[in-house]
């Protein structure tokens, strides 16, 4: 088996983020023949499916507890998207810092969030096959209001490979939307 990968860290963080980016392997042997690591010898068994439950609860669990600023978990998330999905959700990642001073990230629900110390998360986005979603939370109906959703607490703005990220149109709903966030911490 071979594992590639790259590390993330930001620069108070002591513990980088791991982002695999490629796997590769064989079945049937014993052992694995690594240039770098040696030899490696595999399990007799995989893991259960209870194993792997227990495992993602354990997981879970440690990200419930974990208070710090996920910084570092949304850049290694941003670096891992493909080409105009990375350029987009780094535009957005900037423009969230440069508007909302201190503001907190986390990957929350495969996605990275943004959030206000104490008072919730205001904006997230995802990356979908054809666009990138930009998802303001906030309490009441954003002005103007975004094209996408039907509720205050889930407006948002879709973006194709061809549109750019206008930040004078977004600008106001990422201030608006961090003045009032609209899901709980």
């Amino acid at each position: 088996m071979r594992l590639d990968f790259d590390l993330f860290s930001g620069p108070d963080e002591s513990d980088p983020v791991l982002v695999v980016t490629a796997i590769t392997g064989r079945s049937g042997e014993k052992t694995i023949v690594d240039e770098e690591l040696g030899e490696i010898e595999l399990p007799d068994q995989t893991p259960t499916e209870e194993e792997w439950e227990r495992r993602q609860k354990q997981y879970q669990a440690a990200r419930r507890k974990d208070d710090t600023d996920g910084s570092t978990a949304v850049k290694a998330y941003i670096a891992a998207l493909p080409g105009w999905k990375r350029e987009a959700a780094t535009r957005f990642d900037e423009f969230i810092e440069r508007e909302v001073p201190g503001v907190r990230r986390a990957v929350k629900y495969h996605q990275p969030f943004y959030g206000i110390e104490g008072q919730g998360w205001f904006a997230s986005f995802s990356a979908f096959s054809k666009h990138v979603k930009l998802t303001f939370v906030c309490e009441s109906y954003l002005e103007p209001k975004p094209p996408s959703g039907t509720a205050p607490d889930r407006q948002a703005l879709d973006l194709e490979e061809t549109d750019t990220l206008d930040e004078e149109q977004v600008g106001p709903w990422v201030r608006q939307a961090a003045d009032d966030p609209g899901m709980g911490w």
